[in-house]
């Protein structure tokens, strides 16, 4: 059985952002939304990142050499599987319920 396309894809891309990142994360996951997806696109990080974002089980984490944000960003579309699309930047948060507002 094919799992159930997500109705919302999140794209992050990060560049040695450990010290926000797991917030970021987090506000999106806290959005109570179940079919949503988070892809997490380092773009060649040097710092912990990576080891921040293997703390979430529940996403999908891509590193990539050093190709810049606009090119991480497309990596991270071209692999969306949801119906709608969202972006946060990794010093980011999103406040409680955005989701819920935005889809309404």
């Amino acid at each position: 059985m094919t799992p159930t396309a997500p109705d919302i894809s999140v794209v992050i891309p990060v560049y040695n952002g450990e010290r926000y990142l797991a917030e970021s994360i987090q506000s999106v996951l806290d959005q109570g939304h179940a079919a949503l997806e988070l892809l997490v696109i380092d773009n060649a990080s040097t710092d912990a990142t990576a080891d921040v974002a293997g703390t979430f089980s529940s996403i999908r984490y891509f590193h990539l050499p050093d190709k810049g944000v606009g090119k991480a960003l497309n990596y991270g579309l071209e692999r969306c599987r949801g119906a709608f699309l969202g972006f946060l930047d990794a010093d980011d948060l999103w406040s409680p319920n955005r989701l819920a507002v935005q889809l309404e």
